[in-house]
């Protein structure tokens, strides 16, 4: 019966290359695991362009990978924590600078949309609770205008071009 030996090598699963080693032959049981931890780890990709962040958080770079098995670089989304070495450390290499200035994320019109839908119905509960106030004759001191600001401030909400999102710039709130 055969043993199983994993070598330690490989930088993905699919690469894992298995030694049979006969059972108590610990000489050769460790000439191969010794063997793994010298060999450098097979590179899997060669170059990679075109770096942009991937969200507002920072946390996943986009790029174009040429993998070693690929005639053509293929697009990639790096992370922290990728489940692959190589995933991870072109995260870290994009970031660092490696591969020239990460560019910054834009978010899709259907994102700022959201995002402008999520403002409007926020500014939309305070106008209803000032105005209530204003009519009920439970207001304080200057809540007619900061409501009539809110309003403006839905108003160019409501207006605001989102047709090309690499240049909108959602308008700022009314100071409180």
């Amino acid at each position: 019966m055969n043993a199983k030996i994993k070598s330690t090598k490989a930088t993905r699963s699919s690469d894992a290359a298995t030694r049979y080693v006969q059972p108590g032959d610990e000489a050769a049981a460790a000439e191969a695991a010794s063997a793994d931890e010298v060999e450098p780890p097979t590179p899997v990709y060669s170059t990679v362009t075109d770096p942009v962040w991937a969200d507002a958080g920072h946390s996943r770079i986009d790029c174009q990978v040429q993998f070693i098995h690929l005639s053509e670089p293929a697009p990639f989304t790096a992370s922290p924590v990728d489940s692959t070495a190589h995933g991870r450390e072109i995260f870290e290499r994009c970031a660092a600078g490696e591969f020239g200035s990460v560019a910054e994320y834009v978010p899709s019109g259907d994102e700022l949309a959201a995002a402008r839908d999520r403002l409007m119905a926020a500014v939309s509960r305070d106008i209803t609770m000032l105005a209530e106030s204003i009519e009920f004759g439970m207001a304080d001191k200057g809540d007619d205008k900061r409501l009539e600001a809110l309003r403006r401030y839905r108003v160019a909400l409501y207006q605001t071009d989102l047709s090309d999102p690499a240049t909108v710039s959602l308008p700022s709130p009314p100071e409180s």
